[in-house]
């Protein structure tokens, strides 16, 4: 990697490393990179190197990570202080298990008012996004990973999705946040079952960090238009997936926000 002392950008798509020293080796020698992608990427062994021998790149700046066990890069990241540059954070897997989340969790709290931008694939209980008070972004892809309504009570995938956002929306704290948008995964017989609680989700909305919100959608036209409904009560803007536009001079918020 030294014939390369000007790279920024990298990206590993499935491709197996015989450890992760051996990762991590190649990772320290790019000190320039500020935007590292790993897609399907795994190692043999696990063998964590001295913290003090492999420090990741100072200026890294977007993290993707698509893979299984993320835990073993995010517990090397966590090792050096440098890991506190970092900004945009997308992350995706279906196989994540507990040391994984757990894992995310600190590693998103120690980001703390650093993160600006976060992707998740859905509602992870080990996270809390109120130590990310400088977030703009939120995106969350994979809401109810169900493709048939036959495979779970609907009430009950409703009542999860419904919970999932409404948990993950009260975290927020961020006065930047301008963007949220959730992904429901459904076919279309799922979608009469949605079922939300708007009263709650008002309520949640009408907090003062949501002022500088231009966008909210869950990818259903429906409901989006619910939710465009219910912030322009809220705070006189309609909502809409190019951002929001103003009603008026009026910026204040309606004291009457029930859709």
């Amino acid at each position: 990697m030294n014939d390369f002392p000007c790279l920024t950008d990298l990206e590993f798509r499935a491709c197996t490393f015989p450890s992760f020293r051996e990762f991590t080796d190649i990772i320290c020698a790019l000190q320039p990179l500020r935007h590292l992608t790993l897609s399907d990427v795994e190692w043999l062994e696990i063998d964590l190197p001295p913290p003090k021998e492999h420090k990741p790149p100072p200026r890294l700046k977007t993290l993707e990570l698509y893979i299984a066990r993320i835990s073993h890069v995010l517990n090397w990241l966590m090792f050096d202080r440098t890991m506190l540059s970092i900004e945009t954070v997308r992350l995706g897997s279906v196989f994540w298990e507990k040391e994984d989340t757990t894992s995310i969790g600190l590693f998103l709290r120690r980001l703390g008012p650093r993160l600006q931008h976060l992707t998740l694939p859905g509602h992870i209980s080990d996270v809390d996004l109120s130590y990310n008070v400088k977030l703009q972004s939120l995106f969350v892809s994979r809401l109810g990973c169900v493709t048939s309504p036959d495979q779970v009570n609907g009430e009950l995938w409703s009542t999860a999705i419904s919970d999932g956002i409404q948990t993950t929306l009260s975290q927020l704290n961020s006065e930047q946040i301008a963007a949220i948008s959730f992904k429901i995964l459904h076919n279309t017989d799922m979608s009469p079952r949605l079922i939300f609680d708007w009263d709650g989700i008002g309520r949640i909305l009408a907090k003062p960090c949501f002022s500088r919100l231009r966008m909210i959608t869950v990818g259903v036209p429906s409901l989006d238009g619910k939710l465009g409904s219910l912030m322009k009560k809220i705070w006189g803007y309609r909502l809409g997936g190019k951002g929001c536009q103003k009603h008026g001079k009026s910026q204040r918020r309606a004291t009457d926000w029930t859709v």
